[in-house]
């Protein structure tokens, strides 16, 4: 017999606040502070080399898709990121953590136009690491 609707609208809730929506704030503030500046570097800063081992051609290539990767990483955890505000402070919370974000201001921010995840998401991370931190041990290797 099929479960009803009821059942699994509440398997798909505890689903999202068991998630880890913190990795989306943080992927989003790493692939626009670290990956694409590093990629614009690479490119950008060795152009003369690369012209020296004529490669220039497929320099461009691998940073053209590097580009479109970045772009689409930052539109994913970009729409990720705002029920991340929600479930993540609602995590915090059940935790028992002192800090608890203004989850509304920051989806508000959030949605304003082109500038909005920009200004919200790194404030976000910053605040969120300063207040609890953030759980990188499970991307460290252990040792």
């Amino acid at each position: 017999m099929a479960s009803g609707i009821g059942e699994y609208a509440t398997g798909i809730d505890a689903r999202l606040r068991q998630y880890d929506w913190w990795k989306h704030h943080v992927l989003f503030f790493a692939s626009l502070l670290v990956v694409l500046p590093m990629v614009l570097l690479s490119f950008h800063g060795l152009r003369g080399v690369y012209s020296i081992l004529g490669i220039v051609s497929v320099a461009r290539l691998a940073a053209n898709l590097a580009m479109y990767v970045i772009i689409a990483i930052v539109v994913v955890t970009s729409i990720g990121a705002l029920p991340g505000y929600y479930y993540d402070a609602k995590y915090l919370e059940r935790e028992g953590f002192d800090y608890s974000p203004r989850w509304p201001l920051y989806t508000i921010v959030h949605v304003i136009p082109v500038f909005g995840p920009f200004i919200a998401v790194p404030l976000y991370v910053i605040q969120r690491w300063r207040h609890v931190g953030l759980p990188m041990q499970e991307f460290l290797p252990s040792g």
